[in-house]
């Protein structure tokens, strides 16, 4: 995990797009949220990983037999499989849903952040790439509840590259 900090427009980005042109062995992943924009970053960040890797997040959650666990109000719960799911938006609003809970294979109960580290490190194993969030102090408090606990696991185990 490295960190580059800078003033506005001093050309941290511009270093960034410099540094892919000279290093071939990996496949550089931009996320960037404008000021202003509607887009969560955690959603701009799973529809480029979406986009840019052969394995879909969908197919990833159907090919671990990953499933939800929807806790109602009146404390009844229900399984959905993602089989049934059409669009990544929807997908992506899962994350951001307290009443989520995600089981993994044998029905046992994974952490959102464990979720995103296993989809990153297959794209990884896929790409060999770093992943640069760009602009991350632009980023949506929703999406800093589930990226923080990320980018400590990915510190930690070193899965993947990512530059802030």
């Amino acid at each position: 995990l490295i960190t580059l900090l800078g003033e506005n427009g001093v050309g941290k980005t511009t270093l960034l797009y410099a540094l892919q042109d000279e290093i071939d062995h990996y496949d550089f992943i931009f996320i960037n949220r404008k000021i202003g924009s509607s887009e969560t970053y955690l959603s701009i960040l799973l529809n480029t990983l979406n986009d840019e890797s052969k394995l879909t997040l969908k197919d990833y959650f159907i090919h671990n037999s990953i499933c939800i666990q929807h806790l109602l109000s009146a404390g009844i719960t229900s399984i959905l499989n993602f089989k049934k799911i059409d669009y990544l938006d929807e997908l992506i609003s899962f994350f951001f849903n307290d009443g989520i809970s995600f089981l993994g294979q044998n029905k046992k109960p994974m952490l959102k952040e464990d979720v995103l580290l296993n989809y990153l490190e297959r794209i990884n194993k896929e790409k060999n790439c770093i992943l640069i969030l760009d602009n991350f102090t632009n980023c949506d408090c929703d999406s800093l509840e589930v990226l923080l606990p990320l980018l400590k696991k990915i510190r930690e185990n070193k899965i993947i590259k990512v530059i802030l």
